[in-house]
């Protein structure tokens, strides 16, 4: 599907449109008009099924709620995964006004840090077990705030957001967005990291900005070795592997053949 980029400023400029990411671009939103609209489609009407949402966000602003993505009609129905009072936050409601769902996870971002997220809906159980939210890898503790777990996500008849609370001019996101995707399955943290964020390694001198925690190191050989023909003299990446409690191992590249591991 082709989205459509609405209120950034053109030509852009740091503060609304296109910005260098942490690998290629990023779109900055400034928290006051800026989103984008994708049009509806039956590939995100997942009712009960299972699904997984990845959004890669730096905020430069947090205050008030600010949404990262979903959809909303107004008076019919709507869904939502955003920030708000110092968590994230899902919030369904499958025939208007009632919520149908609502569940929340702490989450006090730091401005201008690099954070990987993802919602996940297990399977249709009703239970907080049925869903996941991941923050940088880290499964989070989910806490339901009205409705049941087993809820299903309506079929809304509008676009899919990024950036503002779907139809309505409100709860604009202030901050880069580096990366979205959803899949129609319930990845693990590890799989998801593999599957969204391709990028399963960083480099030197990101290292000191984005300390992100990553998946195995075979994951990351892997994605070095299979991009090795894009690789031209000495790269250096840092990995961590969480399956080895966070032990972070130092690889250096030379024209895309590995010269050392520490």
């Amino acid at each position: 599907n082709v989205g459509t980029l609405s209120g950034f400023n053109d030509p852009p400029i740091a503060t609304s449109g296109w910005n260098a990411g942490p690998h290629g671009g990023a779109l900055a939103f400034d928290g006051t008009n800026d989103y984008v609209t994708i049009p509806d489609s039956d590939l995100w009407n997942f009712g009960s099924s299972p699904f997984s949402i990845f959004v890669d966000v730096i905020w430069k602003n947090t205050d008030g709620a600010q949404f990262l993505i979903g959809q909303r009609k107004k008076d019919v129905n709507a869904w939502g995964f955003y920030i708000t009072a110092n968590t994230l936050k899902v919030n369904v409601i499958s025939v208007w006004p009632t919520v149908s769902l609502a569940f929340t996870t702490p989450f006090v971002p730091v401005v201008g840090t690099l954070y990987r997220l993802a919602l996940v809906r297990i399977d249709d159980g009703n239970a907080a077990t049925s869903w996941a939210i991941f923050i940088n890898n880290v499964s989070g503790v989910l806490t339901k705030t009205a409705g049941a777990w087993n809820a299903p996500l309506p079929d809304v008849a509008e676009t899919l957001v990024i950036g503002r609370n779907g139809d309505d001019n409100s709860s604009y996101i202030n901050g880069l967005i580096s990366f979205a995707s959803i899949y129609n399955r319930a990845l693990s943290a590890e799989v998801a990291y593999s599957y969204a964020f391709p990028f399963c390694m960083f480099e030197e001198t990101w290292q000191r900005h984005f300390p992100w925690t990553l998946s195995t190191i075979a994951a990351a050989r892997y994605k070095i070795l299979t991009d090795k023909n894009a690789l031209v003299g000495t790269k250096v990446y840092y990995v961590a592997d969480a399956s080895e409690g966070g032990v972070t191992r130092k690889l250096t590249f030379i024209d895309g053949i590995l010269a050392a591991e520490i």
